[in-house]
């Protein structure tokens, strides 16, 4: 019998795409010898190579994504392997056209959409071609809600027995990681000690923790721990990172060991103890790869939504409302996020530390 095949497409966020591997790792549990494949942007691509969850990796580059002929082309070729399960995370009008070309897949989900237009007075509701449509509960966290993806298709498959796991992974070999492991040392870095690696800046402003307080608690490790500190950057972060970096003046802190892709950054989390910073991608990333860590959480970024740890205290973080409660609720977003002092942070962040030195 012809094993089943499935298709994710998630062309969001790289942070995104890393937590829509959790479907990954059902759908191979629920159905034994499946082929998932993935399609993701060109710059997420190398975070899901190597693993077992995923059979192919199918990268879209920027101008396949945004030249349309160039894009239809290449979903026509991907939907000629006619795949019996088609999961549409992204859930747009151009991700959609993959449902259109597989519309003889068995079970087409995407997300419920209401769209922008209107005909006449009546909003139109999207998703055409799905013959699943997935209602979002914002009570839930983002890796619960995306295996809600999976429901019909446990109902149908008769699986109602089957528990998820709302884990999501990313592998990096052990060669890989001695490689890295070996740059790190060239560049001076001592294994004998923690290594800390340290997220100063983010894609936005609205997602950076104040500069003087992300300092101030940087200093704080250096003085109070014989820890490492290892600043990473993408290329736009660059000059902002280097700054702090050098402000620091501590033959600890490490900034300059170049990665060329978000792989790269994968292999030097695998070799570090511990991560601290801005909420965002690089934070799935290091929880993929099992590094614990501690996040602070701007204000459009919630805990509920975005710290998926099961239970698991190793990975954690601060938001305003640990602090005020929802009294921050009606504070503009730059007064909620100036509520996270230093103090406040370094006061839940010790425990995480002490450990580590133990360890």
């Amino acid at each position: 019998m012809e094993s089943k095949k499935a298709l994710i497409i998630s062309f969001s966020g790289i942070g995104d795409a890393v937590l829509t591997e959790v479907l990954c790792e059902n759908l191979k549990q629920m159905f034994p010898g499946i082929i998932v494949d993935m399609a993701v942007k060109s710059n997420s691509f190398p975070l899901f190579l190597n693993n077992p969850g995923i059979d192919n990796v199918i990268p879209y580059y920027n101008d396949e994504r945004k030249n349309f002929w160039k894009y239809i082309k290449k979903t026509w070729n991907v939907m000629k392997k006619k795949y019996d399960i088609i999961l549409d995370v992204e859930s747009t009008p151009r991700s959609e056209l993959f449902s259109l070309f597989g519309k003889k897949a068995a079970y087409r989900a995407g997300w419920y959409k209401v769209s922008k237009h209107k005909i006449l007075w009546i909003k139109v509701k999207r998703g055409f071609f799905y013959n699943n449509k997935i209602v979002r509960d914002n009570a839930e966290s983002v890796t619960k809600n995306l295996t809600k993806f999976l429901d019909p298709l446990i109902k149908s498959s008769s699986l109602e027995n089957y528990e998820k796991t709302f884990d999501f992974k990313i592998c990096i070999t052990d060669e890989e990681k001695q490689e890295m492991r070996k740059n790190m040392e060239n560049e001076g870095m001592d294994f004998s000690k923690p290594v800390v690696m340290c997220a100063v800046n983010a894609v936005s402003d609205g997602k950076r923790w104040r500069r003087d307080y992300m300092m101030e608690v940087l200093q704080y490790i250096l003085d109070n721990y014989d820890y490492q500190l290892l600043l990473f950057y993408t290329p736009n972060e660059k000059e902002y990172t280097v700054n702090m970096a050098e402000e620091l003046q501590n033959n600890r802190v490490f900034y300059s060991i170049e990665t060329k892709d978000v792989r790269d950054l994968a292999k030097l989390m695998v070799n570090s103890d511990y991560y601290f910073g801005n909420e965002g991608g690089a934070r799935h990333i290091a929880q993929a790869v099992e590094l614990p860590g501690f996040a602070v959480f701007s204000p459009d970024a919630s805990k509920k939504d975005w710290l998926v740890n099961n239970g698991n205290t190793d990975y954690d973080g601060i938001e305003s409302s640990d602090i005020l409660g929802d009294s921050v609720y009606s504070m503009t977003e730059k007064e909620r996020y100036d509520v996270i002092t230093p103090e406040e942070v370094i006061k839940r962040l010790e425990p995480k530390l002490l450990k580590l030195k133990k360890n």
